[in-house]
């Protein structure tokens, strides 16, 4: 039905309209959601129960039975023009506000109701949710722009759009990728579940679902009960409960939520890196780390990625609670990571985790809750439905040793319960003595100063007493294997002559080996270098100081751990084909103990 005959319908059926059971005021008009007073009880129902079917098949991936639900919506609505277009919003909120929806309901919906085209029902009663349609195409469109210019790269996006692009005829072998482009790759399959529905067929939904099938999510099993068990904290219920919004990320990465450290041993070295990695905390200044960590949180707090138009598309109104909840929960586990890494005072910490749990108590109905919003603005952030946390959220929601079912929501949060453990705990005297007695300010932390420094001479000078040289020892590079991307080329002046005719040579480096590198590539450098250490699959990408004195993407040199036995790399070439994985053997003389 076109927009002419929505109007002459609007215009000649006003008294039938009001037989309906409607009210045709104008303010009624402009609201999104049906509202009680606007139409009898019966349709109401009728549309609420189909409309519960609709969404209840779709996020089962029935897209078929869910369009089957919509032709008995249309029929409820047939011969009201006002109930008709009020129909189309209701059916638009169903399919975009739940960011689990399949957008293959979508894509759907936009065809067969012609919300794409300027002159619908959409356009006519609200303009608004078809301004929302459009900013959704348009993000689709421009998501494949940028894909289709990063195919155009060599490292491991490129990679992995050009499979996105291009993907094989056949289901591809996840071993056969570098980690580097399995990850990129895993970005890009869920940005096409996302959007590639809704380009009319650019992206071919049966090769992106053979993607799907070949990056299956299987979380590595985690005991989740040793990494937020907390039988033996001696904190505070408001400090448990502030803890405990972050329990999703202590289990992901095997901390604790005992204490306010969400690494036990604690390890702030550790807890640095992580602040590195996420949040670009990397300032070799104490002070101007304090000063990125703080922005960052106050960041988290006040705005977060729901003031992101990407993730919290305008006029979409479940993004804000949703993204509240994810920022949240990630502003919980920063401020604690901060605190250890001592980028933030203990005290610090405690206060912004007070004014985090508050603000979660106020927004939320329960731990489901929380976690369920958590889990929708995690998508809404990555686009991927499914990946490692759904194991983990399933846990903490269910499971009746989860911290989120022995702590109530509603419990009483301040300054008096959001602390550290009180003074006189045997819990706060017995493990941190000697680290306390370190930090503590005044002439003792001077001497202990001295002593240490004392100390750490004389080893030294032992220590160079003791070392004697030790010859250098060259590993002899195997016989190269055929490539999996094709027979290994005769020319070595190619990419992959010149990645044949790098050599090893492992020297003595304290109780381990050093390997060295020779022949760097000189007219075709690296695109991507992976190696791994007594493992036959390269596993490990280079650090970003490694790569700041690579030559041509080659690391000049990679320190080994003691006990090593032999050494694979494997890189992406400027070509883009993979090369072979080749094999360097330690040694014998430099796997015993030096001494």
């Amino acid at each position: 039905m076109c927009y002419v005959a929505y109007a002459r319908a609007y215009k000649r059926g006003r008294t039938g309209v009001r037989q309906a059971g409607i009210a045709l005021r104008p303010e009624g008009v402009a609201g999104a959601p049906l509202g009680r007073g606007e139409m009898d009880r019966r349709t109401q129902a009728q549309i609420d129960a189909a409309v519960a079917e609709l969404s209840s098949l779709a996020l089962a991936g029935n897209i078929a039975g869910a369009l089957g639900a919509v032709d008995r919506l249309i029929k409820i609505a047939s011969g009201s023009t006002f109930v008709w277009a009020q129909l189309q919003a209701r059916l638009l909120h169903a399919a975009m506000d739940d960011p689990r929806m399949p957008s293959e309901l979508l894509a759907a919906l936009i065809e067969r109701f012609r919300w794409s085209e300027p002159i619908s029902a959409l356009s006519r009663f609200h303009p608004d949710l078809r301004a929302r349609v459009a900013a959704r195409l348009a993000a689709a469109q421009a998501w494949r722009d940028d894909l289709t210019a990063a195919a155009r790269r060599l490292d491991d996006a490129g990679a992995a759009a050009r499979l996105t692009l291009r993907p094989p005829a056949r289901m591809i072998d996840p071993r056969t990728l570098s980690p580097g482009v399995m990850r990129a790759l895993q970005a890009c399959v869920a940005s096409a579940q996302r959007f590639g529905p809704l380009l009319g067929g650019l992206i071919d939904p049966e090769a992106t679902e053979r993607l799907v099938q070949a990056l299956p999510v299987e979380p590595a099993p985690i005991n989740a009960l040793a990494f937020v068990g907390i039988a033996g904290s001696r904190l505070p219920d408001g400090a448990r409960w502030a803890i405990a919004l972050s329990a999703m990320y202590t289990i992901a990465q095997r901390g604790t939520d005992a204490t306010l450290a969400p690494l036990a041993p604690a390890r702030p070295a550790q807890s640095l890196s992580i602040l590195r990695d996420y949040w670009d905390v990397g300032d070799e200044s104490p002070e101007a780390r304090r000063a990125q960590t703080i922005d960052r949180l106050e960041w988290l707090i006040n705005q977060g990625d729901r003031a992101d138009p990407q993730c919290a598309e305008p006029g979409d109104p479940e993004a804000p609670s949703d993204l509240l909840a994810w920022d949240l929960a990630r502003a919980a586990m920063t401020a604690r990571h901060a605190c250890l890494a001592e980028c933030v005072s203990e005290s610090e910490a405690w206060a912004y985790l007070l004014t985090i749990a508050v603000k979660a108590q106020e927004a939320f109905e329960s731990w489901r809750d929380f976690g369920d919003r958590y889990r929708r603005g995690r998508i809404r952030w990555s686009n991927a439905t499914h990946d490692d946390f759904d194991g983990i959220l399933a846990f903490l929601v269910g499971d009746p040793r989860s911290p989120w079912q022995s702590l109530p929501w509603r419990l009483r949060l301040d300054a008096n319960n959001v602390r550290g453990a009180a003074v006189d705990d045997p819990a706060s005297r017995r493990g941190d003595f000697v680290f306390a007695l370190w930090r503590r300010q005044g002439g003792l932390r001077t001497q202990l100063a001295a002593l240490l420094a004392v100390a750490l001479i004389v080893v030294g000078w032992e220590a160079a007493r003791l070392m004697r040289p030790l010859p250098i020892a060259a590993a002899q590079a195997p016989e190269i294997a055929a490539s999996p991307v094709g027979d290994p080329p005769g020319d070595p002046a190619s990419a992959r002559g010149e990645f044949d005719r790098i050599q090893v040579v492992f020297v003595a480096n304290g109780e381990g080996a050093r390997a060295q590198f020779r022949n760097a590539p000189v007219a075709h450098p690296l695109a991507d270098f992976r190696y791994g250490v007594d493992h036959a699959a390269p596993d490990r990408a280079l650090t970003p100081k490694l790569l700041e004195k690579a030559i041509k993407g080659l690391p000049q040199a990679l320190d080994l751990p003691p006990g090593a036995h032999f050494l694979t790399i494997q890189a992406q070439l400027d070509s883009g084909a993979v090369s072979p994985v080749r094999r360097f053997e330690v040694p014998a003389n430099l796997l015993a103990p030096h001494r």
